[in-house]
């Protein structure tokens, strides 16, 4: 199994330009398109699925 320090971790992030909802500032404002959009295809997704998606259709990391 291959274990990566924090730090290394925080590198490969910044290199693929991923960065947290903190990171951007973002609002609920910000974010609400990308949710709208979501919610009109997946009306009863669950919050935890509603951050996946979000990670992987617009790159944007939400915290919980």
């Amino acid at each position: 199994m291959f274990y990566c320090s924090t730090k290394t971790i925080q590198r490969r992030r910044d290199t693929l330009g991923l960065k947290s909802s903190n990171q951007l500032k973002a609002t609920f404002e910000y974010l609400e398109p990308y949710i709208m959009e979501i919610r009109e295809r997946f009306p009863a997704m669950g919050q935890r699925q509603m951050r996946t998606l979000l990670l992987q259709d617009y790159v944007i990391k939400v915290n919980e």
